[in-house]
């Protein structure tokens, strides 16, 4: 939520973006896709989930005591529907997330957005 275009033009059907980036996820921020991100959206099987600013710092920290990695609050959204199950999930036998690194996140900087979003 805050870097959502993508779900703003699935759900509107058509090339729309949003007006502002307000989510701590900025690396996520585009407040309209591309047209071939659009066209994709179009001609595939493409699911669009949201998660909260929240959501991702809890799925980051949960990432770290998992698997001893750092990742950014951008990463933290693609673990999150991974962590708390996202209806599109059900019945599927394979996954896959690709994991982008932390260079943009120290544990005190998880702290402050974990802070920040109590």
């Amino acid at each position: 939520v805050g870097t959502d275009s993508l779900y703003a033009a699935a759900q509107a059907g058509k090339h729309v973006g949003i007006d502002h980036i307000t989510s701590i996820a900025t690396s996520l921020g585009a407040r309209k896709v591309s047209a071939r991100s659009f066209e994709l959206l179009q001609t595939h099987s493409i699911e669009c989930h949201r998660v909260t600013d929240r959501q991702a710092v809890e799925a980051c920290y949960r990432f770290l005591r998992d698997h001893r990695v750092m990742v950014e609050p951008a990463c933290g959204a693609a673990l999150a529907t991974v962590y708390e199950q996202a209806e599109f999930f059900v019945n599927k036998q394979n996954v896959a997330v690709i994991v982008c690194g932390g260079v943009g996140v120290t544990l005190e900087r998880l702290a402050e957005w974990r802070d920040q979003l109590a």
